[in-house]
């Protein structure tokens, strides 16, 4: 099979980097990338050694200059986009009350402006393809809330909607999915729930497995893959 060239937004940890690390060991091309060039330099140094060819990118999702700069790297350097993974993701944990402006439109830009300027970017050139696949990573707060959650679990339920509504949108050639991922060991998490046992959560690993073998493009477009072990 020919190598696939992939966009992975918030790739230097967490889920993003493992999804990143499974790309590459099939030998597809990745284009890695967050808004520090020193975060992409660690990934790089990581991942050099798995295979496949990246593309170190510095963007921020909240910006549409920079999702315009990284698509017409990426075009550039390797002539298609055939997966886009929206990983990129913020989170905080605390009453209403106690939530800010400011903390609702981070997340909401982050989770959820980023992952829809991304895709209206790339549409025309996917289209043109005979297959493409775009996957969100929402999250298992994106189908049922809890309390502390009332701004991430809204965005995260706006993930899914995306994608419902994406796949019906463009009915043939590019695939829309949603990943539901429960509680996983990442810095992320680990930073919203100091107290979590690590023990007691998933391995990015194992969810970056789950999203390659999703980026098949076998699910009829607009599934929901809820991961839990």
């Amino acid at each position: 099979m020919e190598p696939r060239t992939v966009i992975i937004s918030g790739s230097t940890s967490g889920i993003g980097e493992a999804t990143a690390a499974e790309f590459l060991k099939n030998g597809d091309n990745v284009v890695v990338f967050s808004p520090h060039q020193n975060e992409v330099d660690g990934a790089v140094e990581r991942l050099k050694d798995l295979g496949g060819k990246i593309l170190p990118l510095v963007g921020d999702v909240r910006d549409v200059r920079d999702i315009k700069h990284i698509v017409k790297e990426t075009m550039h350097h390797f002539g298609q986009i055939d997966v886009l993974v929206n990983n990129a993701g913020v989170a905080m944990w605390k009453p209403i009350e106690e939530h800010t402006d400011k903390d609702f439109d981070l997340m909401m830009d982050v989770n959820v402006k980023g992952p829809w300027m991304f895709i209206r970017e790339i549409m025309p050139i996917m289209k043109k393809q005979d297959k493409a696949v775009v996957i969100q990573i929402s999250s298992i707060r994106g189908e049922k809330g809890a309390e502390n959650y009332s701004v991430y679990s809204p965005s995260k339920f706006a993930l899914v909607g995306l994608t419902q509504s994406m796949a019906a949108e463009v009915p043939t050639g590019v695939r829309f999915y949603s990943v539901l991922p429960g509680g996983v060991f990442t810095p992320l998490h680990m930073s919203v729930h100091p107290w979590k046992d690590p023990e007691t959560l998933m391995k990015p690993e194992y969810v970056g497995c789950k999203i390659f073998k999703l980026a098949e493009g076998k699910k009829p477009s607009g599934f929901a893959l809820r991961v839990y072990e």
